[in-house]
C-alpha cells in the first residue's frame, strides 16, 4: 500500500467483484484482497527465482557478452566517424 496508484487501483478494482446477495461486502473484499495479495506474492517469488537463475546463466557467459558488446559499439563508433 506504499504506492498510492496501486492502492487506488485495488480500491477501484476489487469492489466490482462483490455481490451483496452472497454475504457481507466487507468479508468478500477481505477474501478477494487476500487472493490478490497471495497471487502477487507468488508472482514476485517466481520473478525473483527466475531472475536469479538467469543472472547466474548470464554471469557464466559474461566474457562472451562483453566481447559482442565491444564489437557492436566499436562498429557504431566507426560508423559515426565515417559518416
Amino acid at each position: 500500500m506504499s504506492n498510492p496508484k496501486t492502492a487506488l487501483f485495488i480500491f477501484a478494482f476489487i469492489p466490482q467483484f462483490t455481490d451483496p446477495t452472497i454475504g457481507p461486502i466487507g468479508v468478500q473484499i477481505l477474501i478477494l484482497g487476500t487472493i490478490f495479495l497471495v497471487n502477487g506474492a507468488l508472482f514476485t517469488l517466481c520473478l525473483g527465482g527466475g531472475s536469479g537463475y538467469f543472472a547466474a546463466a548470464l554471469g557464466a557467459r559474461a566474457g562472451v557478452l562483453n566481447k559482442i558488446s565491444a564489437i557492436l559499439l566499436g562498429g557504431l563508433a566507426v560508423r559515426l566517424i565515417i559518416d
